[in-house]
């Protein structure tokens, strides 16, 4: 009897368990044509399920927040379907966005909106973003920290701070960019400049923007520029945009205004000139722990400002840990023709830095 009541407790254990974990996947891969409400769920081309919630997809990578494994970054082309629990915004290839619950296959996009049902070709989609998920989802970026310190006979310290911010939507972009270097030898500054990038961006079509300013303050002492403020307005044209290999231009017109720290007696301490600025970046994501970055800009000025100035970033971040990277970066800035400051003295046309840093990307 006592054998038996024990059979049929664990019995019931087991019923009870069934039950318990048939209820925490009944939002699997079977909806019966009905859309999640709790999870968004995304199914790989190599029949795995994954539950969580959608970020964004850009560049033919799709960032997904799953509920057991953190943050991911997939191929796209490794997404067999896709499923949401909340509107969805899509831009499309022709520039038109649209709205609603997503369910995507491998051919066809399925958007649910207000009691209504419209379909498109998946290979007209350009990018994605939640339509109703908090502001963080929209912004991405990268800070680097960078040091040399030595002491004994000599004491040096080197410090330079890179980040780059960015805001992205189906139809716009905020990107802003800083870099700055102190450095100092037996207390004595041999290096202060600080250079900072704003720019913000609207897609006209696939591939094309439009660039309503992009702002640039730049200030180096040993460089007699007391501060150096650029804002001009443009276009952009994206050349490459795959899930590895990104490369854009960019076109600007508009002015600048230049302070420097001192002049030989009757020159001006300001300069304001007209400016063309010239801008291309390329990025590439060699392999999946491996990225390389080069943006170069060439802004071509009148005589009194330096004729033309030029600023160049490259180097590759390498994945690290979760979300630290190790970085070597290259930075080179030029002014043509350097204004003289108060004792004659003419600064060199040419600034080089390597850094050796770690960078946090979030």
């Amino acid at each position: 009897m006592l054998g038996r009541l024990i059979t049929i407790f664990c019995l019931c254990l087991l019923l009870l368990q069934t039950v318990a974990l048939a209820d925490d996947t009944a939002e699997g891969p079977v909806w019966a044509g009905d859309l999640p409400t709790h999870f968004d769920w995304i199914l790989l081309t190599s029949g795995e399920w994954l539950k969580g919630d959608l970020i964004a997809m850009y560049s033919d990578k799709l960032e997904f927040d799953s509920d057991e494994m953190g943050l991911l970054t997939l191929d796209w082309e490794d997404i067999a379907e896709v499923r949401s629990k909340q509107s969805q915004s899509i831009r499309l290839n022709d520039g038109r966005i649209l709205e609603g619950q997503l369910f995507i296959d491998t051919k066809t996009i399925t958007l649910h909106h207000g009691g209504e049902t419209s379909t498109v070709n998946r290979s007209q989609l350009h990018t994605l973003a939640s339509a109703d998920t908090g502001e963080w989802a929209f912004w991405s970026g990268k800070i680097t920290l960078g040091a040399n310190l030595r002491s004994g006979n000599t004491q040096q310290d080197d410090y330079t701070m890179l980040f780059k911010i960015q805001r992205r939507t189906s139809l716009t972009r905020l990107n802003n960019d800083y870099n700055g270097a102190y450095s100092t030898v037996d207390g004595s500054q041999t290096e202060n400049n600080h250079r900072f990038n704003s720019s913000f961006d609207i897609y006209l079509k696939q591939n094309t923007f439009f660039r309503p300013y992009q702002f640039e303050y730049f200030a180096d002492r040993f460089q007699n520029i007391d501060y150096r403020v650029t804002v001009t307005s443009g276009l952009g044209y994206e050349i490459f945009d795959t899930s590895v290999f990104r490369w854009e231009v960019a076109s600007t017109i508009g002015w600048q205004t230049t302070h420097f720290e001192s002049v030989q007696v009757g020159e001006d301490d300001s300069a304001d000139t007209p400016v063309l600025n010239l801008v291309t970046q390329l990025d590439w994501d060699i392999t999946d722990t491996i990225e390389y970055m080069f943006r170069y800009d060439i802004k071509l000025v009148n005589e009194d400002a330096g004729e033309y100035n030029s600023n160049l970033e490259t180097g590759f971040d390498i994945d690290l840990i979760n979300d630290l990277e190790f970085s070597v970066k290259y930075l080179w800035a030029r002014t043509e023709q350097p204004t003289a400051d108060a004792n004659g003295d003419i600064p060199d046309r040419d600034d080089n830095r390597l850094v050796f840093g770690l960078t946090w990307d979030f």
